[in-house]
C-alpha cells in the first residue's frame, strides 16, 4: 500500500488485552482498549488530514503468538508493529 501507514489495530477489548498481557513492554500500549481506541482513531484521522492512507493490520492474538514463535522474536512493542507489517497484502 503506497503511500500508507501500517497501524496495529484490535478488533476489540478481549484481543487487545491478551495482546497486552503477551507483550513484555506493554506500557508502549495504553491502560484500556477504550483508551487505545481514542489514541487510534485520533491517528487515522491525524494520518488521513496529512494524506496518508491507514493500513489497519488487525491483531488476532493466536496469529501473533504463531508469528513469535516462528520468528524467534521476542514478545514485545517492536515485534508487534513487525507483525503489522507482515500482514501488509
Amino acid at each position: 500500500m503506497a503511500n500508507s501507514v501500517v497501524y496495529p489495530w484490535f478488533a476489540n477489548a478481549q484481543d487487545f488485552d491478551e495482546v497486552k498481557a503477551l507483550i513484555v513492554d506493554s506500557n508502549g500500549l495504553p491502560a484500556s482498549y477504550a483508551a487505545w481506541t481514542a489514541i487510534a482513531k485520533r491517528f487515522e484521522d491525524m494520518t488521513r488530514r496529512q494524506g496518508h492512507g491507514v493500513f489497519k493490520a488487525y491483531v488476532i492474538p493466536a496469529a501473533f503468538r504463531d508469528f513469535l514463535r516462528t520468528s524467534g522474536r521476542e514478545p514485545n512493542y517492536e515485534a508487534l508493529n513487525a507483525f503489522a507489517v507482515s500482514l501488509l497484502p
